[in-house]
């Protein structure tokens, strides 16, 4: 194999990302960063989904997309575009006061900023009577992008 060839084939597996492993190319490639929880409040008996502490790995498109982070027992799902984050959670739970409820959850921001922000809503589901009162939550949630993306 001539030098020439040679430099192209090289080129063309770093563009495929063959070089790192990877079977795709690098905007196809997966990115993450550390998300933890640092500050919920909501009104006193209220209890919401994610406590202070909670922590999660980030992972999305590294070129924009599809994202999801696990923090505890919860899946958020949403995108990263253009820096911007917008992920959800939904559950559905029986209460003590034995109505059945659904909370929205959502974690929003500028991925370099470093910062986003969480807001939690609830109300019992249509047809529910002699609810308790509903709560909302909200709160700031850290990221750390990862350096060693793959």
């Amino acid at each position: 194999m001539n030098l020439r060839a040679l430099v192209s084939l090289l080129a063309l597996s770093l563009l495929l990302g063959m070089s790192t492993g990877c079977s795709s190319p690098p905007w196809k490639q997966t990115c993450t960063a550390e998300m933890k929880i640092k500050r919920v409040n909501a009104r006193r008996g209220c209890y919401l989904d994610v406590t202070k502490g909670s922590k999660g790995t980030l992972e999305w498109a590294c070129g924009g997309g599809r994202a999801r982070v696990t923090m505890g027992e919860h899946t958020y799902t949403g995108t990263i575009k253009d820096d911007r984050v917008e992920l959800s959670a939904t559950t559905e739970y029986e209460f003590r006061d034995s109505c059945r409820w659904r909370s929205d959850q959502y974690i929003t921001g500028s991925l370099k900023s470093g910062k986003l922000d969480f807001r939690y809503t609830e109300e019992p589901l249509p047809g529910q009577h002699r609810c308790a009162r509903a709560c909302k939550g909200k709160g700031r949630v850290t990221v750390k992008e990862s350096k060693d993306d793959s």
